[in-house]
This record gives C-alpha cells, sequence and structure tokens, in this order.
C-alpha cells in the first residue's frame, strides 16, 4: 500500500530518510491491518445501512 494509496505513499515519502521512524509507521500500519489479513489478501469488509424517513 506505500506505493499505491497516495496519502500513505506521501507519508512514506517524506519520512524516507528517517530509518526509525519509517520502522515505526511500517510496525504500527503491520499491527492495524493484522485482524483483517489472511491468505495474502487484505479483506475490507463494510456495513451499508440507509435511513428510514419518517
Amino acid at each position: 500500500m506505500e506505493r499505491s494509496v497516495g496519502p500513505t505513499q506521501k507519508l512514506v515519502e517524506s519520512i524516507a530518510t528517517e530509518a526509525e521512524k519509517l520502522a515505526v509507521l511500517r510496525a504500527e500500519f503491520a499491527a492495524m491491518v493484522a485482524p483483517y489479513y489472511s491468505e495474502n489478501i487484505l479483506r475490507q469488509d463494510y456495513l451499508l445501512t440507509r435511513a428510514q424517513a419518517r
């Protein structure tokens, strides 16, 4: 996602010279997506709801 998602790409580019910050970012991102990642697939489920008019 570092190469394909614009905001993430810009963030990585801005801290590319700071290896420690980049390592922390990557570790935090991996921890954040771990529950949604299995079998080399990142699952992005969502809940679709509609408001009911009264």
